[in-house]
């Protein structure tokens, strides 16, 4: 599904000598001093790379289909980035990597592309409607995702401060988190199977809260 776009600046379409649209390459850019990003996709992924350094934010925009280009606005901090379709319209199968220091906050909007955030930590929101959602290496953070029905799993490497998670209807969730430094405040609730192993079977409510919620799929919590 495709939407009305904002009023936001739009990247340049390349062509060709004959004004036809060129094949689809990657475009890069750069911007300085990002506080939170806003990212709202389609059918393509979005992945964001944490990293320990402070300095710029570097946006990979590769398209799917002639025509089809970035869509940013860069307000005192705030950075919005979107793909404009060939046709003037919000979405289409868009790839959207970026590296970015990782106390950048971010909230992650698709329809059925993954969403992989890597590194992360301080506040982020990640929703879907179908798609899968991947996490790695993510430090002390506040995460809340949110499907339709789409699957997700997250990797810490540190304790993070909070956790909330759903997966919709039948979405299946999965965390793994450090097993010292303490207990979590741990809630699950589904219809599906919930397997919990390496001692995060306990209920610690001065802990960070970790909750994971789903209609219908499992739950698994792993402790490392």
């Amino acid at each position: 599904m495709r939407s009305c776009l904002g009023v936001l600046a739009v990247g340049c379409v390349a062509c060709g000598g004959d004004g036809e649209p060129m094949e689809p390459r990657s475009d890069v850019r750069t911007f300085s001093s990002v506080q939170r990003i806003t990212i709202t996709g389609s059918e393509g992924s979005i992945t964001l790379n944490g990293t320990d350094t402070a300095g710029t934010t570097t946006v990979t925009f590769t398209p799917s289909g002639p025509g089809d280009n970035f869509q940013f606005d860069d307000n005192f901090g705030e950075l919005a980035i979107g793909a404009v379709c060939a046709d003037g319209s919000l979405g289409c199968g868009t790839n959207i990597d970026v590296e970015l220091p990782n106390s950048v906050n971010f909230d992650l909007t698709t329809e059925s592309g993954t969403i992989n955030i890597n590194g992360m930590r301080v506040d982020g929101t990640a929703t879907t409607t179908i798609g899968d959602m991947n996490g790695r290496d993510l430090g002390q953070i506040n995460l809340t995702t949110d499907a339709l029905s789409g699957n997700a799993n997250m990797h810490f490497r540190l304790r993070p401060l909070s956790v909330v998670m759903d997966g919709g209807q039948s979405g299946n969730l999965g965390v793994e988190l450090p097993a010292s430094g303490g207990g979590y405040n741990l809630i699950t609730s589904t219809a599906g199977a919930v397997t919990t192993t390496g001692g995060l079977d306990g209920d610690e409510e001065t802990g960070p809260l970790i909750e994971l919620r789903s209609a219908q799929g499992d739950i698994t919590v792993v402790g490392w």
